[in-house]
């Protein structure tokens, strides 16, 4: 896995801070209180683009290195927001 590229969006892992180690969806670029770009990022658990979000730097984020990773790991996540029941 690589930082995300320039204009991807899709599920991404989470490689330091307080989300390490999590999957998410990343579903947009802003900049925080400080001004740094961060993601847009729906956690594992989380249905993207309706659930909670955080602010992740974008430093901080890996995107799949193939299709098939990307296909796998944004399974998990809706997979995941289901179990959990938020999924509609």
């Amino acid at each position: 896995m690589a930082k995300p590229e320039e204009g991807y969006y899709g599920p991404v892992r989470i490689i330091a801070g307080d989300h390490q180690g999590k999957l998410g969806y990343l579903d947009d670029y802003d900049l925080d209180d400080q001004d740094h770009e961060c993601g847009v990022v729906y956690l594992e658990g989380e249905e993207p683009s309706v659930g909670d979000y955080v602010l992740i730097p974008a430093e901080q984020l890996e995107q799949p290195d193939t299709e098939v990773e990307a296909g796998e790991l944004e399974e998990r996540i809706w997979d995941a927001a289901e179990r959990k029941g938020k999924r509609g």
